[in-house]
């Protein structure tokens, strides 16, 4: 498990807790042990977002560099392709950064579609728990108080499974989401890599 631990920001996040997230997520990512990640937030609220405080009186060379030449984001790990499934546990704020520089404009839409990311983007308006459901941002909703528990049930779920045969699959679907020219493309690539 990777907790968020500013619960007196509701977890905002400033550059030494980015850089934190960004070397806990490396260091999961380079453990073979370690198989599925539990991302969640302490004291009741997930992320509020960057820490706009925190982010005023920053240093500009401690902030990260162009994404092109970094997967090390605002945020810390945002930017991050991991080859290991993260999952989310979500409770009370979760927020984004203004302006969305950390992946919300390139992964929102191909999570939901264009009309209701920039539905989201451009109103910042609330989006509840079952509406989240149901645009496909949550794949589960717990009751209060056990959003921590059902994650990590799921974590263990996951890891029961054969993982070269789980981690190949979701490769190959990140593949044909994001990289495919084609559904021929797509068909290929996931007979490659099996």
């Amino acid at each position: 498990m990777i907790a968020i631990n500013r619960p007196e920001n509701r977890n905002a996040i400033d550059p030494p807790t980015a850089k934190l997230l960004y070397e806990a997520f490396k260091t999961f990512e380079s453990d073979k042990e370690s198989i599925v990640a539990v991302l969640h937030g302490k004291g009741g609220h997930f992320c509020a977002g960057w820490d706009l405080k925190a982010l005023s009186k920053a240093d500009p060379s401690s902030l990260p560099d162009d994404p092109k030449t970094t997967e090390y984001g605002p945020i810390g790990p945002s930017r991050m392709m991991f080859t290991k499934p993260v999952i989310a546990s979500v409770s009370g704020y979760a927020v984004a950064g203004v302006p969305l520089v950390d992946g919300g404009t390139a992964r929102l839409p191909q999570l939901i579609g264009l009309s209701r990311a920039l539905d989201m983007i451009l109103t910042g308006r609330p989006v509840e728990a079952k509406e989240a459901y149901e645009f496909g941002l949550a794949n589960r909703i717990a009751k209060t108080g056990t959003g921590l528990g059902v994650a990590v049930n799921l974590a263990f779920d996951i890891a029961r499974f054969p993982q070269r045969c789980m981690n190949t699959d979701r490769k190959s679907a990140y593949y044909s989401t994001y990289n495919a020219k084609s559904i021929e493309d797509a068909l290929q690539y996931e007979f490659m890599e099996t």
